[in-house]
């Protein structure tokens, strides 16, 4: 699968995020838009899948579980086309998006507990991947074509998809520079460390990247926010909804990387047994990184609001360089804890760098003391449930309880606060 993302990227190609800037600035030209990277979409999709299909049957021709695998999922940039997560999240419709993503889940997830008995049904368990994920691009798809009945049509002109593959290429770029660095721990650790180490590593690393995801969408939802926020009034509302997205991302990371940091054990035996004691620290040290994604989320959501392209390409740039350097050192030095310690510095420097960035343009409200206040409800609630010894669900609901009761006396949390949340994710903003 990872071998396979490369392709899912080549299909995209930094279409999405250019879609959602170019929508978020201009609802009423947004048929033309999507009409216009669908079709783009659809060429590159159709390309990656009929290289993959090769250089599986080349590169794998004596294994055949990884080449049928391979096989399988070049279907998956295909679906990927007929997804509209940019469209969605920039009309400001997130509702939809998170019935679509829900419905694929319950697909997948109830498919591999029905009918997927052991590793032998690889095959099966990748096919119902494939379809979860194909279900929720058909509700995305279903929704646009419906709302936009008629106005979208696809043009294979080379003039028109080359001007909006140059348009996109900026941000194809970043995601591309952003993929390679989180692909550093595991390159180094397969040519540094023994075999067994990427295993550990991976583990921890695919339960800190569906955390991610929940943030990077997040991210996504910024942007048609903070776009408005600029058309409405830059010098003054922007910064107001800046402070507000920034309270908003550290108020939600900081207790997941308290709480993480302090149940990594018990999640990872709870998953995978407790032979996997270097995957839960690898975890507790992972999960800090938490917190400069959420970050980076809102800084990145600006930048691309406000078209800094240059912003996005020197941060991005930037970190990969620094991660290389840092991640090689790192792994030689201390294995795979020095590879996971790589990723909080990596992300961290992202963070930072975005944020020289967005203050080059503004300077967002940003509460001290109210920062200061998460930071001591979240280290509360860790140190209570380090202190319980309970299981995973016990430590779970009594650290969130603790954190509620910290957060609410400390008025860290408003009902307003809850209000503003709940707009964004249902697509209306702050």
């Amino acid at each position: 699968m990872v071998f396979s993302g490369y392709f899912i990227f080549i299909s995209d190609l930094g279409l999405s995020p250019y879609g959602q800037t170019a929508i978020a600035n201009d609802k009423e030209g947004a048929p033309a838009i999507i009409g216009g990277i669908f079709s783009l979409s659809l060429v590159l999709s159709f390309v990656s899948m009929v290289v993959l299909v090769v250089f599986s049957a080349l590169l794998f021709r004596d294994e055949e579980i990884q080449r049928n695998m391979l096989i399988i999922a070049a279907f998956a940039p295909v679906i990927r086309a007929f997804g509209f997560e940019y469209a969605i999240t920039a009309l400001e419709k997130n509702h939809v998006f998170s019935i679509s993503v829900s419905a694929g889940r319950v697909v997948y997830f109830l498919g591999v507990y029905l009918f997927v008995e052991n590793a032998k049904d690889y095959m099966l368990a990748m096919t119902l991947f494939l379809a979860g994920w194909a279900v929720s691009e058909i509700i995305q798809s279903g929704y646009i074509f419906k709302k936009f009945a008629g106005k979208i049509r696809p043009y294979f002109g080379f003039g028109k998809l080359k001007g909006i593959f140059l348009s996109a290429a900026p941000y194809g770029i970043v995601s591309g520079l952003v993929m390679l660095y989180q692909g550093f721990p595991v390159i180094f650790l397969k040519f540094l460390t023994p075999d067994r180490y990427v295993g550990f590593y991976y583990i921890a690393n695919r339960l800190i990247f569906f955390i991610f995801v929940f943030f990077n969408l997040t991210g996504s939802a910024f942007i048609p926010i903070i776009a408005d926020g600029v058309k409405e009034d830059s010098a003054k509302r922007t910064p107001w909804v800046m402070g507000e997205l920034i309270r908003f991302a550290y108020t939600a990371s900081l207790p997941v990387c308290f709480g993480g940091f302090a149940v990594s054990g018990l999640i990872i035996s709870r998953l995978f047994g407790g032979g996997f004691i270097l995957s839960a620290e690898a975890f507790a040290v992972l999960i800090w990184s938490v917190f400069f994604v959420s970050l980076s989320s809102v800084f990145s959501g600006f930048l691309t609001a406000v078209k800094d392209k240059r912003g996005l390409l020197i941060s991005s740039a930037v970190t990969a360089v620094l991660s290389l350097f840092a991640t090689f050192v790192l792994t030689l030095k201390f294995g795979i804890y020095g590879a996971a310690l790589s990723v909080p510095l990596a992300t961290g420097a992202m963070s930072f760098a975005l944020g020289f960035f967005v203050l080059r343009r503004l300077r967002p409200g940003f509460d001290a003391l109210n920062f200061v206040k998460v930071v001591l409800a979240s280290s509360v609630m860790a140190l209570a449930v380090k202190l319980i010894h309970g299981g995973l669900l016990e430590s779970v609901l009594s650290g969130a309880a603790i954190y509620v009761i910290i957060s609410v006396l400390l008025r860290t949390v408003k009902k307003s606060d809850l209000n503003e949340a709940k707009k964004i994710l249902l697509g209306s903003g702050l």
